[in-house]
C-alpha cells in the first residue's frame, strides 16, 4: 500500500499515474472497511442511545405500546443502517468506477476496470478522511 493513500492528498497526478501501472486497491479498501466497521461498532450504541433518548423526550403523546414499538424499530433500523454504512464505501467506489469507465469509453481511452476501481478508491480518500475528522472534532 505504501503511502499512496497519503500522496493522493498532495500529489494526485502522480498517484493516478502509479495506479495506471499498478492498480492495487485491496489493501487500502480493506483498511478503510476495517476502520469504518470499528467506528460503527464504537459509535453505534451511542447513536442508538441518543435516538432512544430523543424519542422519549420528543414523543410524550405516544402510548406505552407505541413507544415500545418505536424503540424496536430504532433498534432494528440501527442494525440495518450500520450494515449499509459499512458497505457504503464499496457502493460509492463501484458507482465512481463505472462512471470513470463510461467516461473512458466515451473518450475512446483504454481503461481496465481494475484501474478505474483503484482510482475510485484512492480518489475517495480525501472525502473519507474529511468525514472522519469532521465527525471526531464536531
Amino acid at each position: 500500500m505504501s503511502f499512496r493513500w497519503l500522496k493522493v492528498l498532495y500529489d494526485p497526478e502522480r498517484v493516478g499515474e502509479d495506479l495506471a501501472e499498478r492498480p492495487n486497491f485491496w489493501p487500502l479498501a480493506l483498511t478503510v472497511t476495517a476502520i469504518t466497521l470499528a467506528l460503527i461498532l464504537l459509535m453505534g450504541t451511542k447513536i442508538q442511545a441518543l435516538q432512544l433518548y430523543q424519542l422519549e423526550k420528543q414523543a410524550p403523546h405516544l402510548s406505552p405500546e407505541q413507544l415500545e414499538q418505536a424503540k424496536r424499530a430504532i433498534a432494528s433500523f440501527g442494525k440495518l443502517a450500520s450494515l449499509l454504512n459499512a458497505l457504503s464505501p464499496w457502493i460509492i467506489w463501484l458507482v465512481v468506477a463505472l462512471l470513470i469507465k463510461l467516461y473512458a469509453l466515451g473518450a475512446r481511452l483504454e481503461a481496465p476496470f481494475g484501474v478505474c476501481f483503484a482510482l475510485a478508491v484512492y480518489g475517495y480518500m480525501p472525502i473519507w478522511l474529511g468525514s472522519i475528522l469532521t465527525y471526531l472534532f464536531m
